[in-house]
């Protein structure tokens, strides 16, 4: 029987480590800055209206304080709504208006993980809203309580990078 070497040694290469993670982004902070796209009205009656749109949001400092403009353009309905974000230990309170129709009330609801969820309340119109973005995207929708208005639902995915 013919003796084979002994295997050379095996030296370990250097260690290979694992990427860093991703920094921790603010969900509030993330929102700072001009998006734009498009949306989707849904009418309790009729066809869906589609809209371009903008929003811009100028975040205070520690992301404690944030103001919305939402402005958005079909050919049949135009929206511009202005909401007053004060946030504390991710609870959201603040004021709210929508200018074309000269809507104005309360909010309160949670900073999420990813944005936040919001009640919109007033004499005349109630509804739910959430933001939901990431570093680029963002969706908004709206959902109005009472359901004999003319709007059923309002989506908006809008981008910034």
């Amino acid at each position: 029987m013919v003796a084979l070497p002994a295997p050379a040694p095996v030296t370990p290469g250097p260690a290979i480590e694992p990427p860093p993670p991703e920094p921790e982004v603010n969900p509030i902070a993330n929102l700072a800055g001009k998006w734009s796209g498009h949306g989707t009205m849904v009418p309790i009656l009729g066809p869906n209206e589609q809209f371009r749109c903008i929003i811009t949001y100028e975040v205070g400092e520690a992301a404690a304080r944030v103001r919305q403009h939402l402005r958005c353009q079909g050919d049949n309905h135009n929206f511009d709504a202005v909401t007053r974000l004060d946030i504390n230990a991710n609870k959201v309170t603040g004021v709210w208006a929508e200018n074309v129709y000269s809507i104005r009330g309360t909010l309160s609801g949670q900073v999420t993980e990813k944005g936040f969820h919001i009640q919109l309340r007033s004499a005349f119109f109630d509804a739910k809203m959430s933001v939901v973005a990431s570093r680029c995207q963002q969706t908004i929708k709206v959902v109005p309580d009472d359901r004999s208005g003319s709007m059923k639902l309002l989506t908006a995915t809008l981008k910034k990078c």
